[in-house]
């Protein structure tokens, strides 16, 4: 008796979990090239975002402190920021419109300086150009490892279990890919 409660107990708390979180994902493409668009940033709820991945693939779950009711932002250098509701983005592809990066001006002059007048300068401009306190920096590393077999061979000769035999190693051998990859994502504050 104890042990049916205990399973219908976990059966309530699974169904409940599972209707409280939603999953949205999608690709992200250039409008021109349709090509992915790799590492776009996605931000949705009050602090919670997400990382598009070298291929343009993103996934978002949702969970109960976040709503579908929420929009999605869009974000890559060089491309226009395009938001979304969230309702509208399941299972799809959103296509980002490249736009110029507007650089900000840069003064010529005729003025012939040496390098002590150069490195005079930067001395004086040093607590306006660098910041010398502690700073706290978000970085992200993505790691793509890919492996290719041309040849797989493994020599079978005997085995003491009667039901490890030849056919047995032969079909394990054909279910091993060829092509792997993996990839080792990591978020962090530095």
């Amino acid at each position: 008796m104890f042990h049916k409660l205990t399973l219908v107990f976990t059966f309530i708390i699974l169904s409940n979990f599972t209707t409280q979180a939603q999953d949205v994902s999608g690709k992200i493409i250039d409008e021109e090239t349709k090509a992915p668009i790799p590492y776009v940033t996605i931000k949705y709820g009050a602090n919670n975002g997400a990382i598009s991945n070298e291929e343009g693939d993103f996934n978002i779950i949702f969970s109960e402190n976040n709503s579908v009711k929420d929009s999605i932002h869009f974000s890559s250098i060089g491309y226009a920021s395009k938001t979304i509701s969230a309702q509208k983005v399941t299972d799809t592809i959103i296509v980002l419109k490249p736009e110029a990066l507007e650089l900000s001006s840069v003064y010529l002059t005729d003025e012939e300086l040496d390098v002590e007048d150069i490195i005079d300068r930067v001395e004086e401009n040093i607590s306006k150009n660098y910041n010398r306190s502690y700073t706290k920096n978000r970085f992200f590393m993505r790691e793509s490892f890919n492996q290719y077999y041309r040849k797989l061979n493994f020599d079978f000769k005997k085995s003491s279990i009667k039901e490890v035999t030849k056919g047995l190693i032969d079909s394990m051998m054909s279910s091993i890919p060829k092509r792997t990859s993996y990839h080792n994502e990591t978020l962090g504050d530095l």
